[in-house]
């Protein structure tokens, strides 16, 4: 029987990992939230809840963006590598520090999508705090700095410097066009498409609905006719969350058409908790993102594991 299970377990695919990181998203801005106001609708996060388990006191290892990204990728308090706040974590930290996809065995390919935020670029072309020096076999990212514009590329000079990266190449202006959320989207079901024949481990961090406020205009339009009582950059972000949302169901839907759902360990989780300036929803939770009440470090956090 031994020798039997054996032979199972070696002939088994190993199952894929998929986390899904959102940025400031409010603890009340999803629809399985029992106490979400009424403007607010998730159906892709609500099936996710539904289909899984929703931990309702779920907390992060830090109230801002990069020290919960440093954490979960390393697999401890951060802490312990002096990483306390934004800047900390966006510096970066040592580079033979290993992080999880350095931990996979050789059968998984990994990709990052979106927000890096764990070391910056200023070595380029060396990129000692790349992802493809910790230990990921493809990315398209940008790397620190918390926010990135949604629509247009921004610069590798000056105030604006924030490239893109596909691997190791900074995207130019003819590579790009679009939403960046819907791009973040695409571009992780590629890579579910391209992989599915193997495990993979897919980290795919939206930056959505992290600063700025943008969103497609049609988009708000229909939030500010739907909800005319809300304030303007609320009804923009509930745009944006739209777009996360429609993101998090493609992601769940490609993985669902390729027949690798029973077989996939999903998270899905926010980095802190939602962001006044944003006009963020933590309903009943005090405080915001930043602060160490439950309303800057609790947050929605799904997991999933059909098998």
């Amino acid at each position: 029987m031994a020798n039997l299970l054996g032979l199972f377990f070696a002939e088994a695919k190993p199952p894929n990992v998929v986390v899904i990181l959102t940025d400031d998203q409010g603890y009340a801005d999803i629809s399985f939230n029992s106490n979400h106001p009424k403007e607010v609708t998730t159906p892709h996060m609500d099936a996710l809840a539904r289909e899984g388990v929703f931990f309702s006191q779920a907390y992060t290892s830090g109230a801002v963006c990069s020290p919960t990204r440093a954490g979960l990728m390393l697999g401890l308090y951060q802490q312990r590598l002096g990483i306390y706040t934004a800047g900390d974590g966006g510096r970066g930290f040592d580079p033979r520090t290993k992080i999880f996809p350095s931990f996979l065995s050789e059968d998984y390919t990994s990709m990052v999508v979106g927000k890096w935020h764990m070391g910056l670029d200023t070595d380029y072309p060396t990129l000692s705090m790349h992802a493809l020096n910790r230990g990921f076999d493809e990315c398209y990212k940008f790397m620190g700095r918390g926010g990135h514009d949604y629509f247009k590329l921004q610069g590798v000079k000056g105030t604006d410097y924030n490239p893109i990266y596909r691997n190791k190449t900074r995207l130019k202006d003819s590579d790009y066009s679009g939403y960046l959320t819907t791009r973040l989207t695409e571009e992780a079901v590629a890579f579910i498409d391209r992989q599915k024949q193997k495990p993979f481990f897919l980290y795919l961090a939206y930056n959505a609905v992290h600063a700025p406020a943008q969103a497609p205009k049609g988009d708000i339009e229909r939030m500010q006719k739907q909800f005319p009582h809300l304030d303007p950059k609320r009804a923009i972000l509930l745009a944006m969350l739209e777009h996360l949302d429609n993101g998090v169901g493609a992601v769940v839907s490609k993985i669902k058409t390729e027949g690798e759902w029973n077989n996939t360990l999903l998270f899905f989780l926010t980095d802190n908790g939602g962001s006044k300036a944003m006009q963020a929803n933590n309903g009943r939770l005090r405080a915001f993102k930043g602060s160490l009440y439950e309303g800057g470090i609790r947050t929605p956090w799904i997991v999933s594991w059909p098998e």
